[in-house]
């Protein structure tokens, strides 16, 4: 068996914090109320500020990019997901098979089990996206 190197506890990405999220449903809901509970002007006054990113989220999710790297590596390899606990610190470990039989681990520290499989993922689809596969 051939083990990765582990690296530092990862964060997952996240492309806005959650309490940004929190400030514009906050505020999509004063509009709402300010509006009489119409849902209609709450978008005409919604719409500006958030067409861009939705649109590129649009974007992003009809081509595939917004996958969690779990869900693309469930629809393309036949990893398998363990995990321990180390004090406060998860170490995921993602084990996959390649075509001689040769088994490889891959793993990530991260805080919790979620982030720990999550970049334990992109660390196999990198290798994956290395080797043509």
């Amino acid at each position: 068996e051939k083990e990765e190197e582990e690296e530092e506890v990862e964060r997952p990405d996240v492309p806005a914090p959650k309490a940004l999220g929190d400030i514009i449903e906050s505020i999509t809901a004063a509009v709402f109320v300010d509006c009489n509970m119409d849902l209609d002007k709450t978008w005409e006054v919604m719409w500006p500020l958030m067409k861009d990113t939705i649109e590129d989220a649009m974007r992003r999710a009809e081509a595939g990019v917004l996958k969690s790297p779990v869900v693309q590596l469930g629809e393309h390899s036949d990893a398998t997901f363990n995990h321990e606990v180390c004090g406060r610190v998860v170490r995921g470990i993602y084990t996959i098979t390649d075509e001689a039989g040769k088994k490889q681990k891959f793993t990530a520290k991260a805080e919790n089990k979620r982030s720990a499989k999550i970049a334990a993922a992109r660390k196999v689809l990198a290798h994956l996206a290395k080797s043509g596969k």
